[in-house]
């Protein structure tokens, strides 16, 4: 990064406006996760086939969960 962008990104107003935008990509991935609820995602691995929606729930859920922490603290909320 230039100069001038990393002296921005440490002042309050830099790290406001990074977490305001980490929050709204988490507000994105929080959405594309819903989206999983209506499809059904198998793989088959020799003659069996295992459902593994929820699993990647859980995974693409814990994204956005680290987005919303990692804004807080560049906000000034201390978790």
């Amino acid at each position: 990064m230039s100069d001038w962008k990393s002296d921005f990104m440490n002042t309050q107003l830099g790290k406001l406006l990074l977490g305001i935008i980490k929050l709204a990509i988490a507000g994105l991935l929080i959405q594309l996760v819903q989206l999983f609820n209506n499809y059904s995602i198998t793989i088959t691995i020799g003659g069996n086939t295992y459902d593994i929606t929820a699993v990647l729930q859980i995974l693409v859920a814990f994204f956005p969960i680290l987005l919303i922490i990692s804004a807080m603290r560049d906000i000034g909320i201390k978790l």
